[in-house]
């Protein structure tokens, strides 16, 4: 998916550049994670609920997540 079709789902509230994680919120509750590939392009990993009334409460939450889900296991 291209980054333009991402921001036309809602607004881009976390970006963390090392792991080109992505995250946007629709306004109201839904949540829409994406990773980045190596051609530009980007893919839907998750989804999230959270009812929240404002931006900054939407980074914060937006943050939480990166945080129980941003460590990678490279595998064996």
């Amino acid at each position: 998916m291209e980054l333009y079709a991402i921001v036309q789902q809602g607004a881009v509230v976390f970006l963390h550049r090392e792991t080109d994680i992505l995250i946007t919120w629709d306004g109201a509750i839904l949540f829409q994670v994406y990773a980045g590939r190596f051609d530009g392009n980007y893919d839907h990993i998750d989804s999230f609920y959270r009812e929240l009334k404002s931006l900054a409460a939407a980074q914060e939450a937006a943050k939480m997540w990166f945080t129980e889900h941003g460590t990678f296991n490279p595998g064996p």
